[in-house]
């Protein structure tokens, strides 16, 4: 398995772990806002029956008011107090579903940078290896290259060598036609004095 299929799958894991978390808080949200608006409702039930039953069936005098608040203030204000507490945990529930989502994307990111950095990495690879035959067959021709040198510098040489050979000979023959020049010049200069 090559290092790509490595992350998707390391990816993939991650991926489903996170979503299997998201269903669960989407599961509590549900719940406990289903809850809190049965209390709510419940409270408000509550607020009409007790109306009815407090100021408008009531036959005493003076404190049907004062009684229908105590009542009010005791049973649905704590009701709606829990209500209330349910809505705020949902609140944080709903920051933990906003978390999950964000960690999701990061592990898109972080997918899609190491996706990246393998690429890179292969680019990298694959130029180093071109590179690496580009500077073998440099090295292969800059070889050929001296000993054709070398070649060319021996004949040089052997050129050269023979030149001065054939040069050293041309002034020894040289040498000799004037020194036999000049013997019979004095042989000749001899011979005509006498």
């Amino acid at each position: 398995m090559n290092e790509l299929e490595t992350e998707y799958n390391k990816f993939k894991k991650d991926e489903s772990r996170v979503k299997l978390n998201i269903e669960k808080v989407d599961s509590s949200i549900e719940t406990y806002t289903a809850i809190a608006w049965c209390l709510v409702f419940i409270g408000i039930l509550i607020v009409f029956w007790s109306f009815y039953d407090f100021v408008i069936n009531n036959t005493e005098a003076g404190y049907t008011l004062n009684l229908y608040g105590d009542f009010l203030s005791g049973s649905v204000g704590s009701l709606w107090a829990l209500a209330g507490i349910l809505f705020l945990y949902i609140a944080f529930l709903g920051q933990q579903q906003q978390i999950l989502y964000q960690k999701i994307d990061l592990l898109y990111n972080s997918f899609e940078m190491s996706k990246t950095k393998i690429e890179i990495a292969r680019q990298i690879n694959e130029r180093i290896n071109n590179e690496n035959s580009q500077n073998s067959l440099h090295g292969h021709l800059n070889g050929l290259y001296n000993e054709e040198i070398e070649k060319l510098k021996s004949e040089v040489d052997n050129q050269k060598q023979s030149a001065e050979n054939a040069f050293i000979e041309l002034v020894e023959l040289r040498d000799k036609y004037d020194n036999l020049k000049n013997e019979n010049d004095l042989l000749k200069n001899n011979s005509d004095r006498k």
